[in-house]
């Protein structure tokens, strides 16, 4: 069976539904708010916070310094960035280091008990 060929009646036609409408402010002398800037900072869309990027030194600089055995709370505060920061830094070179490796040596090494923090000593009276 061939297939069927449908005249078209009525064009749509696409219209914008909503448009935002600017409107001008009053701008007081005495307003504390100093004026918006014309250029626009690169924005985290969820938060509307400046994004911070690290540079290929910063980064070097945790590697190096995880790898001296420093905690995530110590680099962060030698770096002044925030502790999130060094920890999703962490995460994200560590899941690259886990799909660059063959699938036998990422079975192996699930296996394999993460080691155990040393303990805490006891605070001496005095």
């Amino acid at each position: 069976m061939a297939p069927v060929k449908r005249e078209v009646k009525h064009k749509v036609e696409h219209e914008v539904k909503y448009q935002p409408k600017l409107e001008a402010k009053d701008e007081r002398a005495d307003s504390s708010t100093p004026p918006a800037s014309p250029v626009p900072s690169v924005t985290i869309a969820t938060t509307n916070k400046p994004t911070y990027r690290m540079s290929d030194k910063e980064r070097e600089i945790i590697v190096r310094l995880v790898l001296d055995g420093k905690r995530q709370t110590d680099i962060a505060e030698m770096l002044g960035i925030k502790v999130c920061t060094v920890r999703k830094f962490l995460e994200r070179k560590k899941q690259k280091a886990m799909n660059a490796m063959d699938p036998e040596v990422v079975q192996l090494l699930a296996r394999v008990p993460s080691p155990k923090k040393r303990p805490v000593p006891a605070k001496r009276d005095k």
